[in-house]
């Protein structure tokens, strides 16, 4: 599925999303990634329960609002424990389909909104 137009603002821009391959830019990436609108790097993890408490705590060092947490095709909840990392450094965090949450990022950052996204491909 094909995203909007991208801003003149934002370094990275997802493009589409289709069968486990996401387009950011003119790249196509096979692998979960962590992306803001500055910033993109390939995450080892491939599902939810493959997180660990020192992955959250690295994702509370970002300088961002909220994270949004593709979990794959479906949403899955994060358990209390590891949002707490980040709710305790001001960091909000949503949960959702990975097709969702690369729609999600591509609006907050048009709007301006400090975000990263953690996109888990499986």
């Amino acid at each position: 599925m094909q995203f909007s137009q991208d801003s003149m603002q934002q370094k990275f821009f997802i493009r589409s999303f289709e069968n486990n391959v996401l387009k950011v830019n003119n790249d196509s990436h096979e692998t979960s990634l962590l992306i803001s609108h500055d910033t993109l790097t390939p995450w080892d993890k491939k599902q939810l329960s493959d997180l660990t408490e020192q992955d959250f705590r690295a994702l509370s060092e970002l300088k961002v609002e909220v994270i949004l947490l593709g979990t794959g095709e479906k949403q899955q909840f994060l358990p209390f424990e590891q949002q707490k990392i980040l709710l305790m450094k001001g960091i909000g965090i949503e949960a959702m389909s990975t097709h969702a949450a690369c729609k999600t990022y591509n609006i907050l950052v048009a709007e301006g909104r400090k975000v990263a996204a953690l996109l888990l491909i499986q």
